[in-house]
């Protein structure tokens, strides 16, 4: 017998969700990187939209510094505390004393320990790019 108007011709099978997955996300990848995607949901068992849902919804993500660096990658990022320390400590003894009315010997100490910071700040940045990398 046809089904009435405005009756749901439905013979059974899976009942409809109250919250149906039915928005998408785009993801741009390389040919490489989708590569060792599923290489490693192969490995897991995982679908891709599983894993990115577990990843997106439970996985608290790295933190992010300058040009997407992952923090999290390289533990340099935490020897730039100090050195960051330091800098804002020679910039306030600056800001508190005029540098016209400071010795000589003082002068050349701020400037010889603010080189110090910056190559080490160099090296620094060096060792985290090419440890994200």
């Amino acid at each position: 017998m046809p089904a009435k108007s405005g009756e749901k011709n439905r013979r059974g099978g899976r009942p409809k969700s109250d919250m149906p997955r039915d928005k998408f996300l785009k993801v741009r990848l390389s040919a490489n990187e989708l590569k060792t995607l599923d290489h490693r949901l192969t490995q897991s068992g995982y679908t891709r939209s599983e894993a990115v849902r577990l990843l997106v919804l439970h996985e608290r993500l790295p933190e992010k510094i300058h040009a997407g660096l992952d923090v999290s990658a390289s533990q340099a990022y935490v020897k730039l505390q100090p050195l960051q320390s330091n800098l804002n400590q020679i910039a306030a003894h600056l800001n508190r004393v005029k540098p016209l009315e400071m010795s000589r010997s003082d002068l050349e100490t701020i400037y010889k320990n603010t080189r110090v910071c910056e190559s080490l700040l160099r090296k620094l940045r060096a060792e985290i790019l090419t440890k994200s990398a």
